[in-house]
């Protein structure tokens, strides 16, 4: 997963047995490098939510 991969834990939420199924199921997936680095090249960088104690340094500028 992309986001463990960068050294950051997701917290997912689930409303079903079946999300939740789906979280668990995710620990499988496996990313290749190119993968990685099409996600690395994507250039949004918009949050809806921004808690200085989570933020990225660089977007604190």
């Amino acid at each position: 997963m992309w986001v463990i991969n960068k050294g950051a834990i997701p917290i997912p939420k689930a409303t079903s047995l079946g999300h939740l199924k789906e979280n668990f199921a995710a620990c499988n997936l496996q990313l290749s490098e190119e993968d990685i680095q099409k996600i690395d090249e994507i250039s949004i960088n918009r949050r809806f939510v921004h808690p200085p104690i989570v933020s990225p340094k660089e977007w604190k500028k």
